[in-house]
């Protein structure tokens, strides 16, 4: 503030009351100030976030356009799960995605990549709360985040990892370590069935 010429006034909390509205949950909040100095009613901060109309106008143009969206809003007379309002179809309370440009792999970007790389199954959980198309699921797990390059650099395996391996010690002399199988059951041959198999390890070939 050094840079600045100002003059410092200090304003008493009772005339200030419009710079401390969002602070001042209940009136007389201060100690030492009167309850009669400030006005005797609640604020609340209200956040609104607005979609981008364009988005919105891909989306009803998309409607055209995509041959599923098209079959299923001709099929949804009288259904009452389906609906409309301003252009756009719901089926209940998702929104209804059209097949076109780019605007699912938006959507896919938004509940995986910037929620931050969860799993399939939990970027589904966030994205089919508010919309709907087919294979949505099928789409993400098989598709989309086993392609996501930053969860190929940076997320670790999810598989029990490979233990050593332990070779047996070459034997020293001939019979110090054999393997024997039996390979059963054979057509009989003089009331005998099968064929006994010894390995000498030394040598696998004898």
């Amino acid at each position: 503030m050094s840079q600045y010429e100002i003059n410092i006034t200090y304003i008493p909390g009772k005339d200030n009351t419009a710079a401390d509205a969002l602070s001042h949950v209940l009136a007389g909040a201060f100690p030492g100030e009167e309850e009669s100095s400030f006005p005797n009613w609640l604020v609340n901060g209200v956040l609104q976030v607005d979609t981008n109309k364009s988005v919105l106008e891909a989306i009803k143009a998309g409607y055209k356009e995509d041959s599923f969206c098209q079959k299923f809003i001709t099929s949804s007379i009288g259904i009452k799960e389906i609906w409309n309002a301003n252009g756009l179809w719901y089926v209940g309370d998702h929104l209804l995605i059209p097949h076109v440009g780019n605007i699912r792999e938006n959507l896919f970007c938004l509940a995986h990549d910037t929620s931050g790389h969860f799993s399939a199954d939990k970027s589904y959980a966030s994205l089919h709360d508010a919309y709907y198309w087919p294979n949505m699921h099928h789409n993400l797990k098989q598709a989309y985040v086993p392609a996501c390059t930053d969860c190929q650099h940076n997320k670790s395996c999810t598989k029990k990892p490979a233990s050593p391996l332990h070779p047996l010690p070459i034997p020293d002399m001939h019979g110090d370590s054999i393997a024997m199988d039996f390979i059963r059951p054979l057509p009989p041959d003089n009331g005998f069935d099968s064929i006994l198999s010894i390995t000498d390890c030394l040598h696998s070939d004898i």
